[in-house]
């Protein structure tokens, strides 16, 4: 199958308004940081509380000042020698990630298949992926079949099978082991999709069972339960008349008609 691919244009006015696809960083370690740490350790907190104590005993002359001082000032010598050893580890790996060469990946860009970096992959790029290569991002296979080794994720030795999507779709879910996961893009807010997102949810989260709780067959009709006031309200979000059936907590349920914006209260029973 033949892709154009975005162009530089489409690229730029994706990545201003999607964001760059590198891992943020974190901020370099400073030496202060790493000083105040050392105080943490369970072992220098208790140094530390011997020494209170033992220049409570001086000023009642049951020790020599020379004692208390003395752990103080091993204790400032090893925050300040773990500071200096945590900046410098840092600091070389910093160096390290900096100097190794950046994974890369295929991409359909301008007509053809253009070699980058993980991290310029933009929300809208078509990825050609080949044996022995790392997925880049999130995505919907649109062509083709794969074998995914996901152990690094979910510890699985067994490989994942990925198929194509259909033309158009936004919305393909996997399983990892016993997890379940849902990915959804670009899906536009309406009442039939927000309700797609609920069971997309409730399926990822293997309860499926609680679907038909506080629940309308009627996507445009909604349940509202408030168990700890024993009420329960049935809403009619749209400017006509709407029929459904509604599902209680018990999973009984009634039928009903509801005239345009109309809200019907119950008590919980």
């Amino acid at each position: 199958m033949k892709f154009q691919g975005l162009n530089d244009r489409e690229v730029e006015d994706s990545r201003q308004k999607y964001g760059s696809n590198a891992i943020p960083d974190s901020e370099p370690t400073t030496f202060w940081e790493e000083f105040k740490e050392t105080f943490g350790d369970p072992m220098i907190k208790i140094l530390l509380a011997i020494a209170a104590l033992m220049i409570v005993m001086f000023f009642f002359g049951y020790a020599e000042i020379y004692e208390p001082l003395g752990t103080i000032v091993a204790v400032l010598i090893v925050a300040f020698v773990s500071a200096k050893t945590g900046v410098a580890s840092d600091t070389k790996y910093r160096e390290l990630k900096d100097s190794a060469k950046k994974d890369q990946c295929k991409v359909h860009r301008n007509g053809i298949v253009t070699v980058i970096d993980v991290d310029d992959v933009v929300v809208g790029d078509k990825v050609l992926l080949q044996s022995g290569d790392k997925i880049p991002a999130d995505g919907i296979l649109v062509s083709g079949a794969l074998a995914v080794d996901n152990s690094a994720l979910n510890g699985e030795a067994e490989e994942c099978k990925k198929t194509a999507a259909d033309e158009g779709v936004q919305l393909a879910v996997n399983t990892y082991g016993d997890g379940k996961c849902v990915y959804i893009s670009g899906l536009p807010y309406s009442f039939e999709n927000s309700r797609l997102l609920y069971r997309a949810i409730l399926w990822s989260a293997g309860a499926e069972e609680e679907l038909c709780r506080w629940f309308s067959t009627n996507y445009n009709v909604e349940v509202h339960a408030y168990v700890e006031n024993n009420k329960y309200c049935v809403v009619n979000n749209t400017y006509e008349s709407q029929e459904t059936v509604v599902y209680k907590g018990n999973g009984e349920s009634f039928n009903i008609s509801l005239d345009a914006n109309e809200i019907r209260w119950y008590e919980i029973n």
